[in-house]
């Protein structure tokens, strides 16, 4: 019953001291310098993917965007103009079919003799880069930016405009406007004048600019959109607040377009609404399924982004490396063995030498063994760790050449597959001797100090004098009585220790080159890798706090006196 009230209050104290660990890691990275979210921007990243980075890090949540239009994203590698069809269906089985239009520009060098660009006056938003559509009976001019290598440029620019409206590309398209001449307008531009166009469709213009004074011409293609009237769409109306009908380069995104829709009916709610994009010069389709009306996200308070950071560190979720885009887990996976391999190792024999030596000394005290053994160890103990490293490596790795200077393995006995077991373990061994006898010698000597000077304590107590006046054996005596009280220091010194298990020494692994945590922590630190540190420093809180419930379970094993 005691066990049990024991664990169940050391389950609440666990409880309450994570939540703690978790708040000061929280506030920590929310109050570091500048914005957070920018370690969420890299080069060529597209705006859906930082979304994603920052709504998995509980800095903002999907909400959908305002209004009622539905939006397409389509590959836009292939330079000339698309033609975009609208496939629209209403619930109660009413249909259209409407045009959009996109124009990919091989942008000016320089390195042409003649450079074209052109654009559909009426249609085309300067400012915001979006390429609307006109109305069966409306007036538009095609106008021409032409510039000339020649210092006395004779240009002459001519085209053709073919009708497009179908998502068959084997369907010959209809030449509606040949031998086109453009007139000049003012400085380098150049116009032609369409009224009362009376087709809906995607006209593709063909237009040629040809400077007679150098035998030099560019080629390229533009498209722009006609559809229907209002009193020809029926029950359909296209939304005016929302620009009805447009298309967009991506910004976040190369090569690729965005087309917008926004449409109502009034026979009932719009169910369908499919959209293709053809190229017609580069003889490629693209279609979607189904639009849908697009989200963003929207910035959450300090609580709901604590709240999601709090239940992903509870499951074990501790997100990806700001850096590598691989999950903490994985680089911990990777990480945790050389650590556990170094510094288990380590601590086990820190632990069976420490207390065998220790309860030695403090038997044979007042002896020259306990006087130089003392000495000794308080020379390891104040010696710096990151010194007697560098003592090591200089002497056992640089001059004699016994050990490798740094590292886990020697990277040309892997070339091409793991070699033999016995190779492996071989040569590992010789990369771990040197960083294991830095941590054991100065480990050690602590544990032999602190072991000496407890067994002391243990020896003076009256339960040790009775010991001896039942003549019991002074080896059960030493080790049974006396030694087993007095491992209570050490064991706990031991369950803090356990927490360098799993973080890893810092000094030792980055003078010896060890690929563990402690190298990890050092480059996640330095490139502000925070959900890498996050992930390390909360595992390192967690096993700390399990060594220390079950060293507390050990106290009451090893000293009747100590109730749970």
């Amino acid at each position: 019953m005691r066990l049990r009230v024991f664990l169940f209050k050391r389950i609440i104290h666990t409880i309450i001291t994570l939540l703690i660990v978790l708040v000061l890691l929280f506030v920590i990275f929310r109050l570091m310098p500048g914005d957070p979210t920018r370690f969420f921007i890299e080069p060529g990243q597209t705006e859906e993917t930082r979304n994603q980075l920052l709504v998995k890090f509980g800095f903002r949540q999907w909400a959908d965007a305002p209004g009622i239009y539905r939006e397409v994203a389509f590959d836009a590698k292939e330079l000339g103009g698309y033609q975009i069809v609208f496939e629209v269906n209403d619930t109660q089985e009413n249909s259209i079919v409407l045009y959009g239009s996109f124009n990919k520009f091989e942008m000016p060098t320089g390195s042409d003799d003649v450079e074209v660009f052109v654009r559909t006056e009426e249609i085309f938003n300067s400012t915001t880069g979006r390429l609307g559509t006109a109305e069966k009976g409306d007036d538009l001019t095609i106008k021409a930016d032409v510039s000339s290598s020649s210092s006395t440029p004779d240009i002459q620019v001519t085209g053709n405009i073919s009708l497009f409206k179908t998502t068959d590309l084997a369907e010959v398209p209809q030449l509606i406007y040949p031998n086109l001449t453009f007139t000049l307008e003012t400085g380098n531009v150049y116009g032609y004048d369409i009224q009362n166009i009376d087709e809906a469709g995607v006209f593709i213009a063909t237009i040629t600019a040809r400077d007679n004074s150098i035998g030099q011409e560019k080629t390229i293609t533009h498209a722009f959109a006609v559809n229907f009237n209002e009193t020809e769409m029926g029950s359909f109306v296209l939304v005016e607040d929302e620009d009805k009908i447009y298309t967009y380069e991506d910004e976040f995104t190369p090569n690729q377009m965005r087309a917008s829709i926004a449409i109502t009916s009034s026979g009932g709610a719009i169910e369908h609404v499919h959209g293709t994009a053809i190229n017609p010069s580069r003889n490629t389709v693209e279609r979607h399924e189904n639009l849908t009306h697009p989200q963003i996200t929207v910035p959450r308070n300090i609580f709901e982004q604590f709240w999601v950071y709090f239940t992903s560190m509870i499951q074990g979720d501790f997100g990806e490396s700001f850096y590598s885009r691989r999950p903490v887990w994985a680089h911990i996976e990777e990480r945790a063995p050389p650590t556990i391999l170094l510094f288990g190792s380590a601590l086990v024999l820190q632990a069976v030498f420490g207390v065998l030596i220790g309860v030695l000394l403090a038997w044979r005290r007042g002896t020259r063994m306990e006087l130089s053994a003392v000495v000794t160890a308080l020379f390891f103990y104040s010696m710096p760790l990151f010194w007697f490293g560098l003592i090591l490596i200089w002497a056992f790795a640089f001059q004699l050449g016994w050990f490798p200077l740094g590292g886990m393995v020697t990277p040309e006995l892997w070339i091409g597959g793991p070699p033999d077991i016995l190779t492996q373990i071989a040569d590992i061994t010789s990369h771990l001797i040197l960083p294991l006898v830095t941590l054991m010698i100065v480990g050690l000597a602590f544990t032999i100090l602190l072991m000496r000077n407890s067994m002391l304590e243990v020896l003076g107590e009256d339960y040790i004098t009775t010991a001896k006046a039942k003549g019991l054996s002074e080896r059960k005596v030493m080790y049974k009585h006396a030694a087993r009280n007095a491992m209570l220091p050490v064991v706990t010194v031991i369950a803090i220790s356990v927490g360098g298990v799993v973080s890893g020494g810092v000094l030792t692994e980055t003078i010896f080159s060890w690929p563990g945590m402690g190298h990890f922590l050092v480059q996640s630190t330095l490139q502000q890798d925070y959900p890498a540190v996050q992930g390390v420093f909360f595992l390192l809180a967690l096993m700390t706090i399990i060594a220390n419930v079950v060293a507390d379970i050990l106290y009451a094993f090893l000293d009747p006196r100590v109730r749970l």
